[in-house]
């Protein structure tokens, strides 16, 4: 046996090194469409009885592939005028967030974010926020109509914290686009999620609540080190050429001497920006602070 192998392998050597050097050339142009796949679904036990019952009835039931987006006033509660509009511009972003089941997405801005009375002349039905009231109008009597129909509806703990001082916008994904039938990128959703960084900013209003700056990847010094992953020390502060500036927040960007930025890393992917501004005693940022806070943003 051993005889007869030798004599085909070494007989028909150019043939069999030709169709080796074939299949390898066809083997790696195939590799070169390899792309990772984070797939929802793929990380279910898709035979397990619970999961088939789950799959069975996923377009009626929601709740397993959920984003969930927490905004916090640290200086105050939510029952004022810019805290509001802020979440009813994050609910807009979220409508239009690639992947999102726009059906699902919930938060006091939304129709679906409902209450109900029994009154003495029967069911009364309505949204938290009524569909014709606009952000601007949100001040005085209509926040305090808000505030009690967050406690009737009980939405305290669902939508609102227990101490009143953030909200949730939530929403489900789908795995397939209804329109392109083509399966969510998670990868794609979580670098756009990636690439708009919220920075609070303490407002001098007398409400004293925070304000929020987007800043895309590769925009200002931020924006570099999320999009390049590297650290920045910034001892010029606010005059540096690569500081971006906001009308809103002029008079707080002055008062920045000195500045250090790291990338926050989760298993060497950049997922956000850690922030250092004026260091204590009027000293400037150095290499030594940089590599303390690196090892903390790891």
């Amino acid at each position: 046996m051993i005889g007869f192998l030798e004599v085909i392998f070494f007989r028909g050597r150019v043939v069999l090194l030709a169709t080796l050097a074939l299949v390898t050339v066809v083997l790696g142009y195939e590799a070169t469409k390899l792309r990772m796949d984070a797939g929802f679904y793929k990380g279910m036990p898709t035979s397990h009885p619970y999961i088939e019952t789950f799959l069975e009835y996923q377009d009626r039931l929601f709740g397993a592939n959920r984003v969930i987006i927490v905004l916090r006033n640290t200086k105050g509660d939510i029952w004022n005028q810019k805290f509001l509009k802020t979440l009813n511009d994050i609910t807009q972003d979220i409508f239009y967030l690639p992947g999102v089941d726009r059906r699902t997405v919930t938060s006091l801005w939304t129709p679906n974010t409902r209450i109900l009375e029994i009154t003495e002349d029967g069911i009364n039905a309505r949204d938290v926020i009524p569909g014709t009231t606009t952000p601007e109008e949100m001040q005085g009597p209509a926040i305090k109509q808000l505030r009690n129909d967050v406690l009737k509806g009980n939405l305290v703990g669902r939508l609102v914290s227990n101490d009143f001082t953030a909200a949730m916008v939530v929403t489900e994904l789908l795995e397939y686009d209804p329109t392109t039938q083509q399966r969510l990128d998670y990868i794609a959703l979580g670098e756009e999620l990636e690439t708009k960084i919220v920075f609070g900013i303490e407002d001098s209003q007398p409400e004293n609540i925070k304000s929020s700056i987007r800043i895309k990847s590769g925009e200002g010094i931020a924006g570099t080190v999320l999009k390049t992953g590297t650290s920045l020390i910034v001892n010029q502060g606010h005059k540096d050429p690569l500081f971006k500036s906001f009308d809103s927040t002029s008079v707080q960007e002055r008062s920045i001497k000195n500045l250090i930025s790291v990338p926050l890393k989760i298993k060497d992917r950049v997922t956000g920006v850690i922030n250092g501004t004026n260091k204590l005693g009027d000293e400037t940022f150095s290499e030594e602070d940089q590599r303390l806070l690196e090892a903390l943003a790891q």
